[in-house]
């Protein structure tokens, strides 16, 4: 067998060198999704990884301990946006916020709706509460949550919801599945005209529901896992060469702003465009 030294340009390895997890951990949220079908996904997609464990949800597997999860609870609160339009500033939490935070730990099954958290420190709290035995190239930690993440865009000066925020570790948020990328414009359009009419708004929604079906993902819509497989091979790609996007629509790795969009791109593309396929390959094949 060849050397990597002695392997030609196209069977050239060497960026993959320290690079390719040896274990991927998923951790598990509350939504409706298929994790053995996740699992066997990733096992398939990228065979070079030795395994693959899905893991319960990244807090509940990680805090034991009473006065540990009291004290995460209060940096998770101040991680929380309470107003999109201006930048994150610091606070001092209430008792029954930090509670309420405790609360949604200890039952991972908790609604958070409502609530949005700064993708970064959200991020940051949790590469904290890894251990450094696991903070690797060889292992790759994708958390799951029912957390809506939002980042600050200077450019517009707001906060925007987001799917996902890539890093070590990579975080997916399955509410920003649904809330993130925009539906249609003409379901805006519909809603103005719907609510200036009179009609109450839970009707609104139930008519744009029925009248854009199938156009976006919903909560516990069965699509979801399928989407998010994409999310987790964009996590993988941030991890071996900190570009996790493509500009084709007709890939996985696409960054879709609309919900169409990503829908194509998950469910009706071609997987993966050449470039990234042949990288996906170069990763199978890996030693």
């Amino acid at each position: 067998m060849p050397t990597r030294s002695s392997r030609s340009k196209e069977n050239d390895y060497s960026f993959l060198e320290g690079h390719v997890p040896e274990i991927i951990h998923i951790y598990k949220s509350d939504s409706d999704i298929d994790w053995q079908d996740l699992e066997k996904y990733i096992s398939s997609t990228i065979n070079s990884v030795s395994d693959v464990e899905i893991r319960e949800p990244f807090l509940t597997h990680h805090l034991k301990s009473d006065d540990t999860i009291t004290s995460v609870a209060e940096k998770m609160v101040k991680t929380k946006v309470f107003d999109a339009s201006a930048p994150y500033t610091t606070y001092d939490p209430f008792p029954i916020e930090i509670e309420h935070e405790k609360e949604a730990i200890i039952e991972p099954n908790k609604n958070v709706a409502g609530m949005l958290y700064d993708g970064y420190r959200l991020h940051k709290l949790f590469q904290e509460i890894l251990s450094p035995q696991e903070l690797t190239f060889s292992h790759l930690h994708i958390i799951f949550t029912n957390r809506l993440m939002g980042t600050w865009a200077k450019g517009d000066a707001r906060y925007h919801a987001r799917v996902c925020v890539l890093g070590f570790p990579s975080i997916i948020s399955t509410t920003g599945v649904v809330e993130a990328p925009a539906k249609p414009r003409e379901f805006y359009i519909s809603r103005k005209a719907l609510i200036a009419s009179g009609m109450e708004r839970e009707l609104v929604e139930e008519e744009l529901n029925r009248k854009f079906e199938g156009r976006f993902i919903d909560y516990d819509d069965e699509r979801m896992t399928e989407i998010i497989k994409g999310y987790i091979v964009q996590a993988l790609f941030y991890h071996l060469t900190f570009e996790p996007f493509c500009s084709d629509k007709n890939c996985r790795l696409f960054n879709a702003h609309w919900q169409e969009d990503m829908i194509h791109a998950q469910l009706e593309g071609n997987d993966f465009c050449e470039r990234h396929e042949g990288i996906l390959e170069r990763i199978r094949r890996y030693e």
